[in-house]
């Protein structure tokens, strides 16, 4: 018996959501930094190495792993960059120190980093009809509600949900779940579709 995969429409949707979801993962800690230069006294220093950790990560990622998913397949690239953001994000909803910030936020470069080059990839095979212009669009909009999402959804529970600190990333991990859910059943690479390589 074979597993059930998702249709090529609801495919090209759930990739554009792994974007979304890895972005708005991504920023979501931006918001929250204010109170962690407040309870862990942190110096502007170390603030900026925390904020600068990252894009350090997520730009050596994709000059590293970049086109991985051309080798080994959207589906189990995207798979393991869901499971990576979300790692990140449990490290900042349970991390006790700064030492566990700064692992998350490596893990989290790591993860968006794979994550995302082959989520955009993925939307132009699936999108509907070959229309390259629409999942160009798509992708476009996806970077801006994950980031709209970490700055309202993120500060609206900063500001008004018990434990400002680890709400926005406990809601994160829910939504990172059903996500790894979901990708579990994209199609998978064809035979002989795969790129020759490393």
């Amino acid at each position: 018996m074979t597993a059930p995969v998702l249709s090529q429409r609801v495919s090209f949707w759930v990739s554009s959501a792994v974007v979304v979801v890895g972005i708005w993962a991504s920023a979501s800690p931006s918001v929250v930094y204010p109170l962690y230069i407040s309870e862990l006294q942190l110096t502007t220093a170390v603030t900026t190495a925390l904020f600068a950790t990252y894009p350090i990560a997520l730009v050596a990622t994709l000059i590293i792993f970049g086109d991985i998913s051309d080798y080994v397949g959207r589906r189990s690239t995207i798979v393991v960059s869901v499971g990576a953001s979300a790692a990140g994000v449990l490290l900042f909803a349970v991390g006790p120190d700064l030492g566990w910030l700064f692992l998350a936020r490596v893990i989290q470069g790591v993860g968006v980093g794979i994550g995302v080059s082959a989520a955009s990839a993925a939307m132009a095979e699936f999108v509907p009809r070959g229309n390259i212009a629409f999942a160009s669009s798509v992708n476009t909009a996806s970077t801006a509600v994950g980031l709209s999402f970490s700055t309202v959804i993120g500060g609206a529970l900063v500001e008004y949900a018990p434990y400002p600190t680890r709400a926005t990333f406990w809601v994160l991990v829910l939504v990172m779940l059903a996500l790894f859910v979901l990708v579990f059943f994209l199609p998978s690479n064809r035979p002989g579709t795969l790129a020759e390589g490393r």
